[in-house]
């Protein structure tokens, strides 16, 4: 039995509808796109999939996760009007979690019908410019981002590739970690380089990396259905 306590807005629980979600499954999305004339890199995001981008070695984060807890998307979905509530399993996970309408942690999906028009199916589009100091992007679910940092995984994905390994072989290694401690949300990988590995520069601290802290179990986990 879930204990449900508002943790924004009072008037919230007075406006959660009920729903049925349960035959609406849903989706969330991470999108890149290089406009390789313009040099431009335009990345869509939708939900809590992230795009990193490594910059001489340094991560640079390319979109925000769509979350219940993110002040920006507990304001629009307030003004539906909406609630945000936070949900507390006292048996299953020792932490409560903030969800949409007490139920999605996710706040834009595909999908989830049953829960219109608080959990969003609007993408959030950017647009940067490349510069010569980029080098590669990692493209990931939730199940990743849950159990490690930007700046780790960007570490650790560079430093293999500096070793030789694949893109491919770095997408493996990187599911493989977040396995290891225990994810259990859905981990899709994706390694694209913007360059030659031969190119990349030299003047980071690789080999300062120590594998058994690239990551951790301190977040909560949740699925986008």
């Amino acid at each position: 039995m879930f204990k449900k306590t508002v943790i924004f807005n009072k008037k919230s629980i007075n406006l959660i509808k009920p729903v049925l979600f349960c035959s609406y499954p849903g989706a969330c999305d991470i999108t890149a796109l290089i406009d390789e004339k313009e040099q431009k890199l335009y990345v869509a995001n939708l939900g809590d999939c992230r795009a990193v981008l490594s910059r001489n070695g340094k991560d640079f984060a390319l979109s925000e996760d769509h979350k219940a807890s993110s002040q920006k998307e507990i304001n629009r979905i307030e003004s539906l009007p909406g609630g945000v509530v936070s949900v507390f399993d006292p048996v299953n996970k020792p932490n409560s979690t903030l969800r949409v309408q007490g139920i999605l942690a996710p706040s834009r999906a595909f999908g989830d019908f049953g829960l219109r028009p608080y959990v969003s199916s609007e993408p959030e589009i950017k647009e940067f410019s490349l510069t010569k100091d980029d080098e590669f992007l990692i493209l990931a679910s939730d199940g990743l981002w849950d159990k490690g940092n930007n700046d780790s995984v960007i570490g650790f994905a560079r430093k293999w590739l500096l070793e030789g390994s694949s893109i491919d072989e770095v997408a493996k290694k990187l599911t493989g970690m977040a396995l290891f401690v225990g994810s259990k949300d859905n981990i899709t990988v994706m390694v694209v380089l913007l360059k030659k590995v031969s190119e990349f520069s030299t003047n980071t601290n690789d080999d300062d990396l120590k594998e058994e802290v690239i990551l951790s179990s301190s977040e909560d986990e949740e699925e986008c259905d």
